[in-house]
C-alpha cells in the first residue's frame, strides 16, 4: 500500500492534510535508465542557485511548463551553455505556501511563502511545481522531479537540494500539528524539559 497526499480542486480546507491509500501495481515505476550521482569534485563545480517556480515562471523563460519541474528541464541547455555543472534547488518539498498568506495593499495581490523554508514533508517534492499537480496522488510529482534528475545529469549537471532542518511548518509548540509533531512529536523536534 502506498500512502499520498490528496489535495482536491474543490477543496474547502486546503491546509488540512488528506490521505489517500494506493495499491502498489497502480504506482508507475520510474526508469533511471542507469542513471547515477555524477559526483564531481567540489573544487570544479560551477553551481546555479535557482528557485524551481521562480526560474522559470514568468513568461520570459519562454518554456512551454512555467514555474514546474519540466520547465527547469527545459532551460538545462541554456545552463549547460553557460558552463554551469550543477544546480542547487532551493527547497522544493512540499511547504506551507500560506504561512505568510495576508493582503498586500501596495503590490494590490497577496503576499504567499515563496521561499519554502517551512516544510511539512521533507520527503515529498512541492505538488505545485509539478506540471501533473495532483494527478496519482502526487505520484507524477514525484517522477517530474526524478525526471529532471536524470535529465539534469544527462548534461553533466549534479543537483543539490537545499533543505533546511532546523524549523518547519509546524513552528513552535503552539504551532500547527500538520505532519511530523502528528506522527511523532519527541522524534522530530528537540523538546525543552518540562519543569
Amino acid at each position: 500500500m502506498t500512502i499520498g497526499l490528496l489535495r482536491l480542486a474543490d477543496d474547502d480546507a486546503p491546509m488540512l492534510l488528506k490521505v489517500a491509500i494506493r495499491k502498489e501495481n497502480e504506482a508507475k515505476v520510474f526508469d533511471w535508465e542507469g542513471d547515477l550521482p555524477l559526483r564531481h569534485p567540489d573544487r570544479d563545480l560551477i553551481i546555479y542557485e535557482m528557485h524551481v517556480r521562480g526560474y522559470t515562471k514568468h513568461e520570459s523563460s519562454g518554456t512551454k511548463f512555467p514555474g514546474t519541474y519540466r520547465g527547469v528541464v527545459e532551460k538545462l541547455d541554456h545552463l549547460k551553455e553557460l558552463g554551469v555543472n550543477c544546480i542547487e534547488l532551493m527547497p522544493c518539498q512540499e511547504f506551507n505556501e500560506l504561512e505568510y498568506y495576508s493582503y498586500n495593499s501596495v503590490l494590490g495581490d497577496y503576499k504567499l511563502n515563496f521561499w519554502g523554508y517551512s516544510t511539512i514533508n521533507y520527503f515529498s517534492p512541492m505538488i505545485r511545481y509539478s506540471s501533473s499537480g495532483i494527478r496519482s496522488c502526487g505520484r507524477d510529482a514525484i517522477n517530474e522531479f526524478k525526471y529532471l534528475v536524470k535529465e539534469a545529469h544527462k548534461r553533466g549537471i549534479e543537483v543539490i537540494m537545499d533543505v533546511v532542518f532546523n524549523h518547519t511548518a509546524e513552528g513552535n509548540e503552539k504551532g500547527l500539528s500538520l505532519s511530523f509533531r502528528g506522527v511523532d512529536n519527541c522524534v522530530y523536534y528537540m523538546l525543552a524539559p518540562k519543569v
